[in-house]
């Protein structure tokens, strides 16, 4: 039984794509947004701040047909390091179902990296089901605790 698995996640702005518009040779998306004129770009509105989005379909390095959008933030035009790219497999999701999608993981990223850093459960090495188990409840209460440590409970 296969399962449909939507990935969805950051790229580098040194990821290689393969646009028709460059006839579907690779280069950096950093380049070939450069060639991009601007009303070729979709202002967008996601969690009230607004894109400005270039949509990408097609092969890159290790997926056949994925879906990139790459964006600057509104009034950051042209600027190369406001430059950002997102990849999603499911090449049907609107543009700003893409970015609102990733916003979401940002902060369960931001949450992992916390666990993992702060907490120091950054060197917990895991081999089995059991131990991944493990890992989350002892993670879990470690920042429950964290979080009410100065709160005073009633149960």
């Amino acid at each position: 039984m296969k399962k449909n698995i939507t990935f969805t996640g950051a790229l580098k702005r040194n990821r290689v794509i393969y646009p028709k518009e460059n006839n579907d040779e690779s280069i950096q998306i950093s380049k070939f947004i450069v060639g991009i004129k601007k009303k070729s770009f979709s202002l967008v509105t996601v969690n009230g701040t607004k894109y400005y989005t270039y949509r990408y379909t097609g092969k890159i390095n290790g997926f056949k047909n994925v879906c990139v959008v790459i964006t600057y933030p509104y009034g950051k035009f042209g600027i190369p390091g406001a430059l950002k790219a997102y990849i999603t497999t499911n090449t049907e999701l609107m543009t700003t179902e893409i970015l609102h999608s990733y916003l979401e993981r940002w902060s369960i990223e931001l949450f992992i990296r916390e666990f993992k850093g702060k907490l120091g459960l950054n060197n917990y090495q895991i081999h089995s089901l059991k131990g991944i188990r493990r890992y989350y409840i002892i993670s879990m209460l470690t920042y429950y605790y964290i979080i009410n440590k100065n709160t005073k409970l009633s149960f």
